[in-house]
């Protein structure tokens, strides 16, 4: 089996991995920014509830923010570790990816524990409440 179909396979699936993540950021401090849902009132009716005021949206926003930056640098630990393959062995450099790869799992750990803190702050409306909520600010 060819190997540099599987490295070039992986790196694809790490750059998919990170837009997704660079696109979750962006749209968390757009929401967290705007105190508004990210996306269009059609899209929202499709959710079971939505944030109750408009703070309750920017803390939701601060969550999704903080939650995908935790997995963009997993993403971007796993992507080292891919290019650590390409690399000829190494005993220097597999300890500072190890350094490296463990700082990042230990800071995206506390992000998403902090996001869970967060989140506990959150109010939602039920959706079958959702439409009296449509008038709300913010919403």
């Amino acid at each position: 089996m060819d190997l540099t179909f599987i490295r070039d396979s992986s790196y694809i699936g790490d750059g998919i991995l990170i837009a997704l993540g660079a696109i979750g950021v962006v749209t968390g401090v757009a929401q967290l920014a705007s105190g508004r849902l990210p996306y269009p009132k059609a899209l929202a009716r499709l959710r079971r509830q939505l944030p109750e005021t408009a703070e309750d949206v920017r803390v939701e926003g601060l969550v999704i923010a903080l939650r995908a930056t935790a997995l963009l640098l997993l993403f971007f630990g796993i992507f080292m570790w891919h290019l650590l393959i390409g690399q000829r062995p190494d005993q220097t450099l597999q300890v500072i990816f190890w350094v490296a790869d463990v700082t990042v799992a230990v800071t995206a750990v506390s992000l998403g524990l902090t996001a869970q803190t967060v989140a506990k702050r959150r109010r939602y409306v039920p959706r079958r409440e959702s439409k009296e909520s449509a008038a709300r600010p913010g919403i």
